[in-house]
């Protein structure tokens, strides 16, 4: 079983956060089974910010322990083998002896800083979002992948007065600007000293959770089913290593139509390549407030192989309740001619 122990307030202060992916609400190590022969393995992977390994725990037991580092810069005479970053967080392995470890989740730490309005980032945050190599975000970018607001305002209000007292656990969908999928994530924050917000993300998809998003009422959409030929999607402008945007379908919200069949993850034959300026045109929806979507013609890939002429009102994504657009994403609703 894979735990997720964070040390934002240092290894005294640790508390569970996640079980094999499931939520655990703050709870002490010491209550783990054999929590208390635990602790000595947790503290030396805490300031050694190294892995640590015990293939003999209690006789019969394999317990793995990797540290999970925030982007702090760490004085520059350190010693070249001392890692930079806080340790945020713990993985926890514990299972039988012979039994290999599944892989460990992705996680990673960064850091709100109030006097600067920004988002520190290291570099397993990008990686894991999808987001770029880019060390500094704006709290705009850094909400921006969100496609639930479900405790958005927490975290942001934390962030706004990052005492020490402040602390937030929930759950996110976030999307990957790479690989076009939502993502499900756990997001732990923890006020420092009034100016600082230590923030994890854990991905849970591993432990076969999948991402929530909003209901189609909530998006506006009604009327979806396959007996009316009225559907909706999901669909994202990617930028492709040739520089080239394509359209990608990341998922059907509500029933799938009939007809269609994905024929790759990454398929860019969702929308008919002559049909993509309607997604640049519905594209000023995200700074014009007055901006409603206009039917317009579209084909949509079927698993035939055939071209389905459908019409489609196509516009940002964003936040039900007047939310943020999330930059790249759009809802595609269609109906049959």
């Amino acid at each position: 079983m894979w735990y997720f122990i964070e040390t934002m307030h240092g290894i005294e202060a640790a508390t569970v956060v996640a079980a094999d992916g499931i939520e655990r609400q703050w709870t002490s190590p010491k209550r783990l089974p054999k929590g208390h022969k635990l602790l000595p393995l947790l503290a030396e992977c805490y300031h050694k910010k190294a892995t640590v390994v015990d293939a003999q725990f209690d006789d019969d037991q394999l317990v793995v322990v990797h540290p999970v580092l925030g982007p702090e810069r760490q004085d520059p005479n350190r010693r070249p083998e001392r890692p930079e970053g806080d340790c945020y967080a713990l993985h926890l392995w514990v299972g039988p002896r012979d039994q290999e470890p599944t892989s460990v989740p992705p996680a990673a730490g960064d850091r709100w800083i109030l006097d600067q309005q920004c988002i520190h980032q290291t570099r397993d945050s990008y990686m894991m979002s999808g987001g770029g190599e880019r060390e500094y975000l704006s709290v705009q970018q850094f909400t921006g992948r969100q496609l639930r607001s479900d405790g958005a305002a927490e975290v942001v209000a934390a962030g706004l007065a990052p005492t020490p007292d402040k602390k937030v656990l929930i759950d996110a969908s976030i999307f990957n600007v790479t690989t076009a999928k939502v993502m499900p994530w756990l997001m732990i924050c923890r006020g420092i000293d009034g100016n600082i917000m230590k923030i994890l993300f854990y991905d849970v998809e591993q432990f076969g959770i999948e991402p929530k998003i909003p209901t189609p009422e909530a998006l506006g959409l009604s009327a979806l089913s396959a007996a009316v030929g009225r559907y909706a999607a999901l669909a994202a402008t990617l930028t492709t290593p040739s520089e080239r945007r394509d359209i990608f379908l990341v998922m059907w919200l509500g029933e799938t139509p009939p007809w269609f069949q994905e024929t790759s993850p990454r398929s860019t034959d969702f929308i008919h390549p002559d049909d993509r300026a309607a997604f640049a045109a519905a594209n000023i929806g995200r700074t014009d407030v007055a901006f409603a979507a206009k039917p317009t013609p579209i084909r949509i890939m079927g698993g035939d192989g055939e071209w389905h002429s459908m019409q489609a009102a196509i516009r940002p994504y964003a936040l039900p309740g007047g939310g943020n657009s999330v930059e790249d994403l759009y809802i595609v609703e269609m109906w049959e001619h």
